[in-house]
């Protein structure tokens, strides 16, 4: 197994990184989105992106993406805590416009959606999470992503939380439309070609989605 050195990670990736993300928003309330191939790193880059933001005082929303979780442990929770209450569909309210076109939105303000399902975590870092599945075969999980994507929306609209999602290593959720509301899409690559493929997938649906800033990070290079 690989061990990581935190340290060297936050110092060389992390706080190169924050400056970073300044520099294109000019504004250090973001909504950001972590992509990327599975293995690269994303889990770690967005706990300890989470965990530094959090030490200067910055209040932080992060949300697990992941029906396969793992952000918890690297946000420092420990794994015998009880996790938070896995997000859901019927947090959704579905309208029809004039033209018959559906959409959704959230239901409840977004402080009661962080209160009711949210755990808080070290550093200033309240963690939300789609949940893992509980029995094989369950169905799609749309419906969940449609809520993650509504409760960036809301984000932008109610909170002034730096607000970050750890996506999936698939690009599942980026055809769902998740990340559709991001300031920042940070995509992690590690030098082989299978990777550099993958985050070149991602830049092109983030793109289609109209995401403004799309950021490429090199973990694992010497």
């Amino acid at each position: 197994m690989k061990l990581y050195n935190y340290q060297y990670i936050t110092h060389c990736i992390i706080h190169p990184l924050i400056l970073t993300l300044f520099d294109y928003s000019q504004t250090i309330i973001m909504k950001i989105a972590v992509c990327g191939k599975g293995g690269v790193g994303k889990t770690t880059i967005s706990g300890l992106l989470c965990r530094t933001l959090g030490n200067k005082g910055i209040a932080v929303l992060a949300i697990d993406g992941d029906p396969n979780p793992n952000l918890a442990l690297t946000l420092g929770i420990d794994s015998k805590a009880t996790m938070p209450k896995a997000l859901t569909s019927k947090l959704l309210e579905v309208y029809e416009k004039d033209d018959g076109k559906k959409y959704a939105k959230l239901n409840l303000p977004l402080a009661e959606v962080m209160d009711t399902y949210g755990i808080k975590a070290n550093d200033n870092v309240t963690l939300l999470a789609v949940g893992q599945p509980e029995h094989a075969a369950p169905g799609c999980m749309c419906g969940i992503h449609t809520t993650v994507r509504e409760i960036f929306h809301t984000a932008l609209e109610e909170s002034e939380l730096v607000t970050l999602l750890d996506l999936e290593a698939s690009l599942e959720q980026m055809k769902r439309g998740t990340s559709k509301y991001v300031d920042v899409l940070l995509c992690v690559v590690e030098p082989y070609y299978r990777s550099m493929e993958a985050v070149a997938r991602f830049q092109r649906l983030g793109k289609e989605l109209e995401i403004k800033n799309i950021v490429a990070v090199a973990n694992k290079v010497k």
